[in-house]
């Protein structure tokens, strides 16, 4: 299990790595190559058809939960029957994608202020669509047993490789000046491999009836994960849509901006991550509470270090950053240090919410956690609508900050009494390490600064303020938590099988 941990958490920080570099890579040979027009053309495209993805309505990570029980007690039949009931509702949402994609077709190149022809617009979306509807027609449900099953790092391996192989060719198909249609239709074939390769792998690895029979549904709770998904959107969308309704574009540059930069931190987090809950669901679907206790305990001081010391980095960092970043443009305010530390903290908060969450989804209580999810969703959009006309940027960060809290805050309850019934005690000292962690860390940094407006000047400035906030996060540990610290050293996450 151990080993499938690391090797998850590891491919899953590299196909992270391989994206953010790749996804820098591609843009900028096409505004170079085909222009602005035609790059916003094909990010506008993507974004409607990324619109799909909202009827998932959750249903992916309820399927995933009802697939640890069978996986662990190697029942065939259950497995079958919940892979049948998943697979049936992802080929209808590829059906609806594929009406949607021709209604697109006909009705987008009318919409778009844009000197495209009808004939070429429809077939850019045409090609471009095909990867997302063989995704969802057999894709999808393939990752979540593999997910299930702690074999993650197929999907993140499959995932490195096709990145890597379509900028290899896309670059090389630019440089050629082949067409944009054709550039995306290779990127789409390419693509086309994972879903494809997966559903191979299924095929040759596992025992799944085709025409199994069942009675009831064998996703319990295949709707209780609405409100999750919900919510998720809402948190992640709502400051852009309010500052774009009630406060003005140059306000939604500036949050893209800082957004940009701590949503790729928070990106490689839930990467090293990414291999614990697999883990924590098939710990659950046995019923070994001890062993469960003890991977909890490890992986909730793990993620509550790196946590304080990433988002402590980040709050000193991020302004001196965007600095540099836009230096030379006037048009807008971009210095903002109380909306930074506002939204980083925000974003800061939500992955100390993440130990918690994994063990919720594990468990598969959705139902009962729904009412946290809804809250959370009310408050972020009440409070950033109210706030926004009086105090702009602070105001939908207050809004974000205030679900933030909320939402982690709850969870963190719910999951100590609830799934593990450890004392709050703990999960209260937890909390306070880390708000004394972080205020020291930002004590000590105050007096470094940057030297000059450059990257270099930036990066020596990250240095020093990485290597304090290491020490002063290495310090509380060693003193509040050595056991378990050793624990973790020793490579202890979880219990060997």
């Amino acid at each position: 299990m151990k080993k499938k941990m690391m090797l998850n958490t590891c491919t899953s920080v590299l196909s992270q790595l391989v994206t953010l570099i790749c996804g820098f890579v591609l843009p900028r040979l096409i505004l170079e190559h085909f222009g602005s027009e035609v790059n916003g053309l094909t990010q506008s495209i993507k974004q409607f058809l990324g619109i799909i993805s909202f009827l998932d309505l959750g249903v992916g990570q309820v399927v995933r939960s009802a697939l640890y029980r069978p996986l662990a007690e190697k029942n065939t039949r259950q497995l079958s029957a919940v892979m049948d009931s998943g697979g049936k509702f992802y080929r209808r949402l590829a059906c609806a994608l594929a009406g949607y994609v021709v209604v697109l077709m006909g009705v987008y190149p009318w919409l778009t202020d844009q000197e495209f022809g009808w004939g070429y617009t429809a077939a850019l979306i045409g090609v471009m669509a095909i990867s997302s509807f063989a995704q969802y027609y057999f894709g999808i449900i393939n990752e979540q047993l593999l997910h299930a099953d702690q074999r993650s790092y197929l999907i993140y391996t499959l995932q490195v490789v096709g990145n890597l192989l379509n900028t290899v060719v896309c670059v090389w198909m630019i440089r050629m000046e082949w067409s944009i249609h054709a550039v995306k239709l290779a990127a789409s074939l390419i693509y086309l491999i994972r879903p494809v390769v997966m559903h191979l792998y299924i095929r040759r690895h596992y025992q799944i009836e085709k025409s199994v029979r069942y009675s009831g549904e064998p996703v319990a709770q295949k709707w209780s994960g609405v409100a999750q998904h919900i919510s998720a959107v809402i948190l992640d969308g709502t400051d852009t849509i309010v500052l774009t309704l009630f406060s003005t574009l140059s306000n939604v540059s500036v949050y893209s901006v800082y957004y940009m930069v701590i949503s790729s931190v928070q990106q490689f987090y839930q990467a090293g991550a990414a291999g614990i809950q697999s883990a924590a669901g098939a710990l659950w679907a046995k019923g070994d509470r001890e062993a469960q206790n003890q991977m909890f305990a490890s992986a909730e001081l793990a993620m509550h270090l790196v946590t304080v010391f990433l988002f402590s980095c980040v709050g000193l960092l991020i302004v001196p950053f965007v600095r540099v970043y836009t230096d030379g443009l006037t048009d807008a305010d971009y210095i903002q240090p109380l909306f930074a530390g506002l939204l980083t903290l925000a974003y800061g908060i939500r992955c100390l919410r993440t130990p918690y969450n994994i063990w919720i989804l594990a468990a598969g209580h959705y139902r009962q956690t729904q009412i946290c999810h809804i809250t959370a969703a009310a408050m972020n959009l009440t409070v950033s609508v109210l706030a926004v006309s009086r105090w702009g940027l602070v105001g939908v960060a207050v809004g974000t900050l205030a679900a933030m809290a909320y939402q982690t805050v709850w969870m963190a309850v719910y999951s100590t009494r609830k799934l593990l019934n450890r004392p709050l005690g703990n999960m209260v000292k937890q909390f306070g390490v880390d708000i004394l962690t972080a205020g020291v860390i930002c004590l000590l940094c105050r007096g470094i600064s940057m030297e000059q407006v450059s990257y270099w000047g930036w990066f020596l400035m990250a240095v020093k303020v990485a290597v304090t906030a290491l020490l002063v996060t290495a310090l509380f540990a060693a003193v509040f938590y050595r056991k378990r610290l050793k624990e973790l050293l020793r490579g202890k996450l979880s219990p060997k099988r």
